[in-house]
């Protein structure tokens, strides 16, 4: 599809942070970043565009799909089944 001019901007595997990670003040742990990564982002139309493509979709998934359209909603959003 980039090839043929319908998209541009190709990326594969972008990661996107869904919580920053941090240190527990009580406890001093700490916790890692909660990522979010789909399969592939790129431009059509102007409009920026994440894919996931999924056999089948695991809760972790939908818990990270739906925070991800929470904190990036002007990013457009496609599971591919």
């Amino acid at each position: 599809m980039q090839d043929a001019g319908a998209i541009s901007n190709l990326v594969v595997h972008p990661t996107f942070i869904l919580q920053d990670g941090f240190m527990d003040a009580l406890t001093g742990e700490r916790h890692r970043a909660i990522t979010y990564e789909g399969d592939f982002q790129y431009t059509e139309n102007g409009v920026t565009v994440v894919e996931d493509v999924k056999g089948k979709a695991t809760d972790i998934f939908r818990l990270k799909w739906k925070m991800f359209r929470k904190i990036y909603p002007e990013i457009e959003a496609r599971i591919i089944k």
